[in-house]
């Protein structure tokens, strides 16, 4: 399933909960659904959500690196970041850009769970979903 299956089959009410990324709740809520998001676990002794970043890099041997390396920085400026924000509904990496819909990041309590950690249940995670959903 993908993220826009959850999210629409989740605002159709064909799903009870829905695991995707936040910027999918927006999408569903531009979408007249009525969802809702819940980031786990914030409370004080809570475990934490966590938080997939989203990646930029320049690729070895690219074309063009200087402009690569201009495309990175705007990414990373207030413009850049302005523009993922309200567009794509993405956490700002920059302070001073916000909005009134996604939270600022800092907001979050983010689980110190690492990507290296979770990978290594994938296997079991799978074999869960998939026992509660053949269509996993």
């Amino acid at each position: 399933t993908d993220n826009t299956e959850v999210w629409q089959g989740v605002g159709r009410g064909e799903f009870a909960i829905g695991l995707t990324n936040s910027p999918n709740y927006y999408l569903a809520r531009q979408n007249n659904l009525p969802v809702g998001v819940v980031y786990p676990d914030q409370d004080a002794g809570g475990f934490g959500t966590p938080v997939n970043p989203n990646a930029v890099a320049v690729i070895k041997g690219a074309a063009n690196p200087e402009a690569a390396h201009k495309f990175i920085d705007f990414l990373l400026s207030a413009e850049g970041q302005r523009i993922l924000v309200t567009q794509d509904y993405e956490f700002s990496l920059v302070d001073s850009v916000g909005s009134s819909e996604v939270p600022p990041l800092k907001s979050i309590k983010r689980t110190a769970v690492t990507a290296e950690q979770l990978a290594d249940l994938e296997e079991a995670t799978l074999k869960l979903l998939t026992s509660l959903n053949p269509n996993w």
